[in-house]
């Protein structure tokens, strides 16, 4: 059994220790701005930043790097980033790594326990009951009342979102490029968060925990 280790860094930190995987891109969807004015201000930054590696992050940092699996998921809260995890597998073990703000923070996990660990942003659930609607369905001129009342649900103003997606990636920012799932999720202001699945129809469900749960594992297990 793998015990869950975490660690916990500012962005330049990570930067830093990211640089000795010789990987020159952060993975996505992590970002990292220098707040200097010179080159020598930002490498006196980067040698403040240097911190001892362990074994356990060395080896956080390796699944990190060399994933066979990943989940990745990005979102907005009122026009701002958030939501920004990458979740990666290899063999047995997992890492789910995410950022808030100025800070990330790494946990190494067994792979059997990581579903639990890719989570959203806290939101209540929508409150309209689930369904699905052709995404090119015309409001005006559909005759089906639930088609009509879930478009309806899908225009309404939005206070944030985002989307998860699993698969591989051979890119140079570990972005997945090869989907094997995923799915939208839109928080509509005033009632609540749904997600969506599939284009046109698309599917759309309150985000309840379980739901959440149920899509993220029906992917991870659909492609181990």
């Amino acid at each position: 059994m793998i015990t869950t280790s975490q660690w916990r860094f500012t962005a330049l930190e990570f930067v830093v220790l990211w640089g000795t995987t010789r990987q020159d891109r952060l993975p996505f969807p992590f970002t990292w701005r220098a707040h200097v004015a010179t080159a020598d201000e930002l490498a006196g930054q980067r040698a403040a930043a240097v911190r001892t590696t362990d074994d356990g992050l060395a080896t956080a940092l390796n699944v990190l790097s060399n994933a066979e699996l990943r989940v990745q998921t990005f979102g907005f809260v009122d026009g701002e980033p958030g939501a920004m995890l990458h979740a990666a597998t290899v063999g047995s073990q997992a890492v789910v790594a995410k950022q808030e703000s100025d800070e990330i923070v790494v946990e190494l996990m067994s792979s059997s326990d990581v579903i639990p660990r890719i989570t959203l942003p806290p939101m209540a659930p929508g409150r309209e009951r689930g369904g699905t609607v052709a995404t090119s369905t015309n409001v005006m001129t559909d005759s089906n009342d639930d088609r009509h009342r879930l478009t309806r649900l899908l225009n309404r103003k939005r206070s944030g979102g985002g989307e998860l997606l699993v698969g591989t990636s051979t890119r140079a920012d570990c972005c997945i490029d090869t989907i094997a799932g995923g799915f939208t999720w839109i928080d509509v202001e005033g009632d609540g968060r749904y997600l969506l699945t599939g284009t046109d129809p698309a599917s759309v469900t309150p985000a309840t925990d379980a739901a959440v749960t149920t899509s993220v594992t029906r992917y991870v297990i659909g492609t181990a």
